[in-house]
Parts: structure tokens; sequence; C-alpha cells
């Protein structure tokens, strides 16, 4: 799941225009950090639409659906990353399972 994350967080930064890597919001652990990644996410999400439309239908296997957006991030939390890293892909995490659920897809 941490490598399908990190495969989303790549083509995300390759292929959507605008996005320059490094550039979401960093907040220090110790501030509400979720509520921020959510309304980043959110914000991402509707500026993306076309990205998670087409990284969705090309992930059949739906792999965001298996746990919470939180607990990707903590597993996210033992890899090699910056915080500012952890916290976008965190971020993307919670956009992909966002746009999934509006759509109906995130139903289990």
């Amino acid at each position: 799941m941490v490598t399908k994350a990190m495969e989303a967080y790549q083509s995300f930064i390759q292929n959507v225009p605008g996005y320059i890597e490094g550039s979401g919001p960093y907040t220090p652990l110790g501030i509400d950090h979720v509520a921020i990644i959510i309304a980043t996410a959110e914000s991402d999400a509707r500026g993306s639409p076309e990205w998670f439309k087409s990284f969705k239908d090309s992930h059949l296997g739906e792999w965001w659906k298996f746990k919470s957006g939180e607990e990707i991030s903590l597993m996210l939390y033992d890899l090699p990353l910056t915080q500012e890293a952890w916290h976008e892909v965190s971020e993307l995490v919670t956009c992909i399972q966002l746009m999934a659920s509006a759509d109906g897809s995130n139903d289990s």
C-alpha cells in the first residue's frame, strides 16, 4: 500500500500541470495537520479532476479502500521522507479517497 501511495504521488507530480513539488503547505507536527491535509486535499481534488479520474480508472485494485487515510499516513511515516514530503503524500492519499468517495466508487 505504501508503494502504491508513493507511485500515485510520482504520477501526480509528473502529470498535473502547474503542480510544483514542495509547494503544498507544510505544517509541523503538533499543529492540526490532519485538518490542513484534508482542506488542501479537497482544493487539489477540485483543481485536478482529470488526473484523479484517469488515476482511479487505471487502478482497478482500489488500494486506497483497504485502509483509512490516517492508517496509510502512519505507514508512510516509517519511510525516510521529509516532513514536507510525508504531508504531500498523505494529502494525495486523502485526495484520492475523497475523489473516489465523491463519485461513489469508494463504497465498502
